[in-house]
């Protein structure tokens, strides 16, 4: 399994469970995702990939929480800390980062 594909999936698992399209074109909140993707990917538990210690449904919830997660530790920084950079893309300001955190909060709490 590669980033795209985990990626593909996950997108498609939100959709079926929010019974709703795809929304999210903020470059940090895909930024967010592909991070919590890859650490997916790469992180293993004795040995053995993360991914294959969950069922489908277990390894999707997981991302989306680990999305959210860091997403969430970004956009509570103060103000002063609007210049932070994450994968190459700006923390967004103070007036945005509301916006975003009820994006991503309200995904998550429609997972189940």
């Amino acid at each position: 399994m590669n980033a795209t594909q985990l990626k593909n999936e996950f997108i498609k698992w939100l959709i079926k469970k929010t019974g709703e399209e795809f929304s999210i074109t903020n470059l940090f909140l895909l930024a967010c995702l592909d991070e919590e993707i890859d650490t997916t990917l790469n992180s293993t538990f004795n040995g053995i990939p993360f991914y294959d210690h969950f069922s489908s449904e277990e390894l999707m919830i997981q991302i989306l929480n680990g999305w959210l997660s860091t997403a969430k530790s970004f956009l509570r920084l103060p103000e002063s800390n609007v210049s932070i950079s994450f994968r190459g893309i700006k923390v967004p300001k103070n007036e945005k980062r509301e916006e975003l955190l009820s994006q991503i909060s309200r995904l998550a709490s429609k997972q189940i």
